[in-house]
């Protein structure tokens, strides 16, 4: 099976701690990634019940707001501006990612990728 490589942006402090919890089992960050994006596609949902505490139209708190315009969140978006602009991200529908496999995914990425050059 082929793979791909994901870049995430997270929170250090989460990170550490996940990381710290993970290792008890025996997995790192990336075994923990894998294993709740299996499971959610295997289940055709979030493997867990998520609540909604975040009201899109506000208004924000300070803490919300500070971390929305953190340096580091401004730099994630402007390369995913950089990125989408340079031709390098690839797009899917829901139900494409739900009907095809990885190998048929990974064929239409590079049918994007051809078309583009």
């Amino acid at each position: 099976m082929a793979t791909s490589t994901l870049t995430i942006q997270i929170d250090e402090g989460l990170k550490e701690k996940g990381e710290m919890l993970f290792n008890r089992f025996g997995l790192d960050i990336a075994d923990a990634i894998n294993l709740f994006v299996r499971k959610s596609v295997e289940e055709d949902k979030i493997p867990f019940e998520v609540k909604e505490d975040f009201d899109l139209d506000g208004p924000y708190t300070e803490e919300e707001e500070a971390l929305f315009y953190s340096p580091s969140n401004i730099a994630a978006i402007m390369d995913g501006v950089r990125e989408l602009n340079e031709g390098k991200v690839v797009t899917f529908t829901s139900d494409e990612l739900k009907s095809m496999t990885p190998d048929e995914l990974e064929a239409k990425a590079n049918e994007q990728r051809a078309a583009r050059k």
